[in-house]
């Protein structure tokens, strides 16, 4: 996932309290893992296809205590739509069962670990509808959300195939010259023997003459 510049600039050019420029959002919800995704989904006007956002919950969850989407998100998403994005809102906690984390130490649900893997799980639904352009999904967070935004950019599988890439070769590259070495050692081990052998045949030819006494 890109994280896109538009993100930011849409912090500091939209006000909190814009006017409500897209409907309600509409339910979904989509698998990760043995995990079932719930999520909030806001189109904007018409058939598309749009670039969308995946927009990932803070510690506090996605919803408030009456069960309603939380009026931060809901103003980011109506701001969004409004200007012509699809928003989709993973609740990696309520799809777990689970309240609101901040003051949960060492919970079951990782910033670095399980909500990765449902921002990922989320983009890989938006590449999948015929109303997104797949090749324009743009990643937003706040809190853990935001602390999940930078696990989630980070070029770490990248790095890892490289590492593995480069002990593969490395491993190659040292048999073929261990290979090489031992055919080395052959060549002369064989010369060796081919002097010798080649010695004994000139002795063998070579009879000194009988010295007598006069």
């Amino acid at each position: 996932m890109r994280l896109a510049t538009f993100v930011f600039a849409l912090m500091v050019a939209m006000p909190a309290n814009a006017a409500n420029a897209a409907g309600g959002p509409e339910s979904v919800e989509f698998a990760q893992g043995d995990v079932t995704l719930k999520a909030a989904l806001y189109r904007p006007e018409g058939t598309g296809p749009f670039p969308a956002v995946v927009a990932l919950h803070g510690c506090g969850g996605l919803n408030d205590r009456a069960g309603a989407l939380g009026p931060r998100y809901r103003d980011w998403a109506q701001h969004l739509a409004k200007a012509g994005f699809a928003v989709l809102y993973p609740d990696s906690y309520g799809s777990r069962g689970l309240g609101a984390q901040c003051s949960v130490r060492n919970g079951a649900v990782r910033p670095d670990h399980e909500r990765v893997a449902d921002a990922d799980a989320a983009r890989r639904w938006l590449q999948s509808q015929p109303w997104v352009k797949p090749d324009h999904v743009s990643l937003l967070g706040w809190s853990t959300g935001a602390v999940t935004t930078l696990w989630a950019v980070r070029p770490r599988k990248a790095a890892k195939d490289s590492e593995a890439k480069t002990a593969v070769q490395q491993e190659e590259q040292m048999k073929k010259r261990i290979k090489l070495e031992e055919t080395i050692a052959e060549i002369i081990d064989l010369k060796k023997k081919k002097g010798t052998e080649a010695t004994r045949i000139e002795e063998a030819r070579y009879t000194p003459a009988s010295t007598t006494e006069p």
